[in-house]
């Protein structure tokens, strides 16, 4: 959350929104016409299976 809230506070004067990510976590803070922004929470949902799926997939068609 203080990665999002650095981002937001020194975003360019252009700029609407601060960004954080990790591997498990987004936060976007927005900047609304109210004096707080507004806050998304996102899960960055994994599964230690798609990487394997891909690359079985991939040298099936060859």
């Amino acid at each position: 959350m203080q990665k999002a809230i650095k981002a937001y506070e020194t975003r360019g004067p252009t700029l609407r929104h601060g960004i954080a990510l990790d591997r498990q976590v987004t936060i976007i803070l927005s900047q609304t016409d109210e004096e707080r922004p507004l806050c998304g929470i996102y899960f960055n949902l994994h599964s230690p299976y798609q990487k394997q799926g891909t690359a079985k997939a991939t040298g099936a068609h060859k």
